[in-house]
């Protein structure tokens, strides 16, 4: 009767090898269980028969003392050796596609691969040597020595791979003791672990909607296995982030997956935070916008009687109101400078609104750089003189055709021209030139003043701004100038930097597009 439970012990391991190596097989799982109940039958009915037919085991099988042992002397029919050849054909197979799988494996697993494949192999192997060659251990079938080295690799295999894995015990240990809600569910999206923090969580007030949002959340996961789109959901007044992790079967990679795990992350306080920052930047934005009108407005509303004034201030200059004398005459004059100031900053606040709100109207038109910079330098002739400040023009190429708005380019270097006068010293040199870098026209515009600190870049080209130093803070100007200058110069597609060096002086070069004609002829 041990030889069908010999038979069925071995197919069934056999199966079971097959089954746990990722080496995919084209037989079925019922019928491999079609096989082993047919094969276990067939053993048993030969067994039960065997007094009749003696193809299993002979007369001459008995019990009698060997050496003062009680031994049995077995007279092995066809049958025998028919069942041994299955039995051993099987472990072959197994064994085969074991070896297969296990080369392809992950690493990881390869070790649990070869204990399984010497529990398999040990035994066989020392039943196969008693039969065939006759070799004993102490003088008896060295087969039950063998199932003992197997029951230790099995053992060694369970200490080993299960309780002595850190990765896994610490894989345990953060699954166990996280203060987060962490759930694994199956394929078919039911619950089949939760970590102790979701178990809490699921037995509170709470835990039915909490399993309605992890039902919702396994139907959008099998709708799409590999991705989770939802990015948060509401569990009564709390909001969490959903995050789902699928698990592969790490043995059979050609398999279905056999899960996920559904990690809910708290982010009620980060919400509320974020919502926070929302309404504030919407408010600094509706600040903004307020204040960008009610400049529109004062702008628009102070020019007309500004230029009323600045009217009747240029007729009193002139003598046709009647004639002034001494104190009134300067008096007007200053009233005319402090007008044409404010008329200015009227204008630069116009301009940075339209910049802003990207409305500023360019006309763009092909033309010759040289004549913009020599008109720039003959409308800023008089107030040099003033400084005193001398305007020295070196290095221009002989024809520089830009494609540029002339007004708006003609207005950004006249303001930086006449910030390098004012910051100039008496007697001091302002000198610019002209050359082709590239597809791009450079105008360099430098001075002889104080110089500009290290890092002052964001102050050079603010709005309201000048750089704080006791030499520059005395200077008169609206501190919109370098910041309009920078903000139309790139609406224009050019860019303006600048080098300094404190106590030498500083150099803005200004960058503009060359016109296609310019392109082509020149070669950079």
């Amino acid at each position: 009767m041990t030889t069908p439970a010999l038979t069925f012990t071995t197919m069934a391991w056999s199966l079971f090898l097959v089954d746990f190596s990722p080496q995919p097989t084209q037989v079925s799982i019922r019928c491999r269980y079609s096989m082993l109940g047919a094969a276990t039958l067939a053993v048993l009915f030969i067994a039960l028969t065997n007094s009749w037919h003696k193809e299993l085991f002979g007369n001459g099988t008995l019990l009698a003392q060997v050496a003062g042992r009680p031994s049995a002397i077995i007279e092995r029919g066809i049958f025998y050796y028919l069942l041994s050849l299955h039995n051993y054909g099987w472990v072959f197979f197994a064994s085969v596609i074991s070896i297969k799988g296990y080369r392809k494996s992950n690493p990881s697993f390869r070790p649990l691969f070869a204990g399984l494949l010497a529990m398999t192999l040990v035994p066989v192997g020392l039943n196969a040597s008693y039969n065939l060659a006759g070799l004993t251990v102490f003088g008896v079938d060295p087969t039950p020595f063998g199932l003992v080295i197997s029951i230790a690799i099995y053992s060694w295999l369970l200490v080993f791979n299960r309780l002595l894995d850190v990765s896994l015990v610490g894989e345990q240990h953060i699954y166990r003791d996280a203060q987060v809600f962490m759930v694994v569910c199956n394929r078919s999206g039911s619950m089949v672990s939760t970590n102790p923090f979701a178990k809490k969580f699921l037995d509170g007030p709470q835990g039915n909607e909490a399993r309605e949002v992890l039902a919702e959340i396994c139907r959008k996961l099998q709708m799409d296995a590999k991705t989770l789109t939802e990015q948060h959901v509401a569990i009564g007044e709390s909001i969490f982030q959903p995050y789902a992790l699928r698990i592969d079967d790490p043995v059979h990679c050609n398999r279905p997956f056999l899960g996920w795990t559904v990690t809910l992350i708290d982010v009620t306080r980060e919400e509320e935070i974020a919502k926070a920052l929302i309404e504030a930047k919407e408010r600094a934005e509706e600040m903004t916008r307020l204040q960008t009108e009610l400049i529109a407005v004062i702008s628009h509303e102070l020019r007309t009687p500004l230029t009323s004034i600045s009217g009747t201030l240029a007729l009193l200059d002139a003598g046709q109101l009647g004639e002034l004398q001494g104190q009134a005459r300067r008096g007007v004059e200053i009233a005319r400078r402090n007008c044409a100031r404010l008329a200015k900053l009227i204008d630069n606040l116009l301009d940075l609104q339209k910049l802003e709100a990207r409305r500023l109207e360019l006309k763009f038109e092909s033309i010759d750089l040289r004549y913009l910079l020599s008109s720039s330098l003959e409308e800023l002739e008089g107030y040099a003189q003033q400084r005193p400040v001398h305007l020295v023009v070196t290095e221009t190429d002989r024809t520089i055709e830009v494609l540029t708005d002339a007004t708006r380019l003609k207005q950004i270097i006249t303001n930086v021209i006449s910030n390098a006068i004012k910051f100039s010293p008496e007697d001091g040199t302002v000198v610019t030139s002209l050359r082709k870098s590239g597809a791009m026209a450079e105008l360099c515009i430098s001075d002889q003043g104080p110089g500009i600190p290290a890092g002052a870049e964001a102050k050079v080209f603010g709005r309201f701004a000048q750089v704080d130093s006791s030499s520059s803070r005395g200077h008169e100007g609206t501190g919109l100038g370098m910041n309009i200058s920078k903000l139309m110069i790139e609406q224009l597609g050019g860019e303006i930097f600048y080098r300094s060096e404190i106590g030498t002086g500083t150099t803005f070069f200004l960058k503009i597009p060359l016109s296609e004609a310019a392109r082509k002829k020149h070669i950079p």
